[in-house]
């Protein structure tokens, strides 16, 4: 099949690839390898607005393996919604009979990694969001289809933090500033958690001395989501460590307002027993 669809791609004028995997619970990982190495050696078509590929909460086991492999190796799209599985994750499974009621459970024991450790997460983000309603479905619509073949990569953005990076590296400040309201508040990012990226790159300054940064990117993720809870606590760590005691108690307490009774509420007010103790 692959052979074929590669040769009508080598001696047709083909516009794009979409690959619809949202449906695909897995199977086989030894099948992947066709399409992965075909694409790979399709200039045509491997190539940012080209190649797409609709993922969503079916895609599952050896499918999820797939999308990692076309994510590590291609210059694919994602369309749709998040997959169904973990990135990396225990597949297979063997029979196991309980020893006093004798019933048979599958437990999974293969553990599959395509992905460096720091990569895992729940399942894979799609570039670009789109959720069919069910008035879609019942009247067969596809607007998940529609928005790959009617892609378009103007103003969109393959990679919202490398490129929010760069303005931060260029110094670019006000741009930057415009620019991820308007990347947060865009339904096509729905499912990438900007709150998580920023407070992680306001961290990996923050631990080697950068504080400056550190407290604008930290004080950018409160102004981005000020209900949070845990982005005022970030900031009040970026605080603490950076000498300001004052500022920093004050959004402790902030955080503790937002989520007196949670886990970054407690977490505020250990810290603020700590820096008095420090103190």
């Amino acid at each position: 099949f692959y052979k074929r669809l590669f040769e009508f791609i080598d001696n047709n004028e083909v516009e794009k690839l979409v690959l619809d995997v949202r449906l695909n619970g897995g199977g086989n990982n030894y099948k992947n390898k066709p399409i992965v190495t075909g694409i790979i050696e399709h200039r045509k078509i491997n190539q940012p607005g080209k190649f797409f590929v609709i993922i969503g909460r079916d895609t599952f086991s050896a499918c999820q393996n797939l999308v990692n492999e076309l994510d590590n190796y291609t210059n694919a799209i994602f369309v749709g919604e998040p997959t169904g599985e973990n990135i990396n994750f225990y597949g297979d499974n063997r029979r196991v009979e309980l020893p006093n009621s004798k019933l048979p459970v599958y437990l999974s024991f293969a553990w599959w990694q395509d992905k460096p450790q720091w990569e895992n997460a729940d399942y894979t983000v799609p570039h670009l969001a789109m959720e069919p309603t069910f008035a879609q479905y019942s009247a067969n619509e596809d607007p998940v289809l529609e928005a790959a073949l009617n892609f378009s990569a103007d103003n969109f953005i393959i990679d919202p933090m490398g490129y929010l990076t760069r303005l931060f590296m260029d110094e670019k400040y006000e741009l930057l500033a415009t620019e991820a309201q308007r990347l947060v508040k865009d339904p096509a990012y729905k499912f990438f958690n900007f709150e998580a990226e920023f407070n992680k790159a306001g961290y990996q300054m923050l631990g080697s001395g950068q504080f400056e940064g550190a407290l604008y990117v930290f004080e950018m993720n409160t102004k981005l989501f000020p209900e949070s809870a845990n982005a005022w606590d970030s900031l009040a760590e970026g605080y603490w460590k950076s000498g300001d005691l004052v500022k920093a108690k004050e959004y402790y307490n902030k955080a503790i307002s937002l989520n007196p009774k949670g886990a970054t509420g407690d977490n505020a007010r250990r810290m603020l027993i700590e820096m008095e103790k420090g103190h």
